[in-house]
């Protein structure tokens, strides 16, 4: 018993020493305004090395069933909060749609769902970060290798772009890549 009372007796010791620290104020005083905080500064961003012809994207041939796969959207030719997330979406779209799609040659229908979460101007103004996220659906019609009509969802991984005027970063929100690293998925040449 007197074992456990010592260690009982050092754990509560260096949990006392662990909240003092926590507890102590590093607060600013009253009547510091927010702004006084530093705020970080974000990646410097540069046109990324690559070709921009050579990206390489999902592509896929049309199902058995005639399911085309989709194009990929141009950078728009004038950037704000709107247009970043039009083409964050349609690029995701497209981007899932043909990843589906190769994946799956004998589908017989396929809808992708892709959502803007948050669309967020980076503080260099140097673009928008545009965060999405979404599903898909797709059926086999009667006459696949099952012999039956089947069908399936999926949910869309958050993903995250840096679309800006003169190209767009693809990369995952649960990554703990700086969207400014992702990968270069479009670029105007």
């Amino acid at each position: 018993m007197p074992a456990r009372r010592s260690l009982l007796t050092a754990v509560a010791g260096a949990t006392a020493t662990m909240l003092a620290g926590c507890l102590a104020s590093n607060d600013p005083p009253a009547d510091a305004s927010p702004s006084s905080a530093p705020s970080p500064t974000p990646t410097p961003v540069s046109t990324p090395p690559g070709d921009c012809s050579a990206l390489e994207l999902p592509d896929a041939n049309p199902s058995d069933h005639g399911v085309e796969s989709l194009p990929y959207p141009d950078l728009p030719s004038e950037l704000d909060d709107e247009r970043a997330a039009t083409f964050a979406k349609q690029f995701e779209r497209a981007w899932w749609h043909n990843d589906v799609l190769d994946d799956r040659s004998a589908v017989g229908n396929l809808g992708v769902t892709v959502l803007v979460d948050d669309v967020a101007p980076r503080s260099d103004g140097v673009g928008f970060v545009v965060t999405t996220s979404g599903e898909f659906v797709f059926d086999y019609p009667p006459g696949n290798e099952s012999g039956t009509a089947t069908s399936g969802l999926g949910v869309l991984p958050t993903t995250r772009y840096l679309v800006t005027g003169r190209f767009a970063l693809r990369t995952g929100a649960s990554d703990s890549t700086a969207a400014a690293d992702g990968t270069l998925v479009a670029c105007s040449e």
